[in-house]
């Protein structure tokens, strides 16, 4: 089952739409992961990111594993420490996926994210 801090309000808030490649990217760099990776243990994740060049928080995706997050969105591979990523981009009201519920997910709601809860 997915693991969720985000509320319900966050999930529907049109003022936090994405305005770019982010969900698609994430969903996509998850599989490519998990092919070419020794261990399994990655997640795709969606949550709010204060620190963006934008005036309000956003719904973003990105993949993370124990320790490391890569956001491979609007063609910028980041693969950087978890703790990093979550403090420099204020990262707040995060949801993990595992590779299984991403795909159910997607199938689900015919897109690739933000999925309401």
């Amino acid at each position: 089952m997915a693991r969720s801090t985000m509320s319900s309000r966050d999930s529907g808030n049109d003022d936090c739409e994405p305005k770019g490649d982010c969900f698609v990217a994430a969903f996509d760099a998850l599989f490519e992961l998990i092919v070419n990776a020794e261990s399994r243990q990655f997640f795709l994740v969606h949550g709010n990111v204060a620190r963006l060049p934008q005036d309000v928080d956003v719904n973003h995706a990105w993949v993370e594993n124990e320790t490391t997050v890569f956001d491979y969105s609007n063609g910028i591979q980041t693969q950087m420490s978890k703790d990093t990523y979550y403090s420099e981009l204020q990262i707040t009201e995060t949801r993990q996926y595992t590779p299984i519920e991403a795909m159910q997910m997607n199938t689900q709601y015919g897109h690739y994210g933000a999925w309401p809860q």
